[in-house]
């Protein structure tokens, strides 16, 4: 009987020890943008997608920074906040966008509002792995 006794007793401080140590979560940053307001074909959905996963990513311990209807200006600035927070918190990242995408020379992108005229895509990266401005 003394043997289980000790042996339960180790069991028992060894989780004490490991739940001790036990980190907390890493940080969780989120940006989402849901833009539904487009002069050329307006969208029913991606505002309440966002507003839903907004409240979902933040009930799951997500600081979220959110965007909606936005138009290049606001999309690139959302971006660059998004990348700012990641930098100085760490942890794990989550993009979302809902609303009209694209496809340029072979890379996938969010279509912003239309500004200036034209359509936006948002940021490209140059050959050198510097944010360029989007095709518009």
């Amino acid at each position: 009987m003394r043997p289980l006794k000790i042996l339960l007793s180790a069991v028992v401080l060894l989780s004490v020890a490991f739940l001790a140590r036990a980190e907390a979560p890493e940080p969780r940053t989120a940006l989402i943008i849901g833009n539904a307001d487009y002069s050329f074909a307006p969208l029913k959905n991606p505002i309440n997608d966002a507003d839903a996963m907004a409240t979902a990513l933040e009930g799951a311990g997500f600081k979220v920074i959110k965007e909606t209807d936005a138009d290049q200006a606001k999309m690139v600035e959302a971006v660059r906040t998004f990348g700012t927070e990641l930098k100085q918190r760490g942890g794990v990242g989550l993009f979302y966008f809902s609303g009209h995408g694209a496809q340029i020379d072979g890379e996938n992108g969010g279509v912003g509002k239309p500004d200036a005229g034209g359509l936006c895509f948002g940021q490209r990266r140059e050959p050198d792995g510097a944010l360029g401005r989007g095709q518009g």
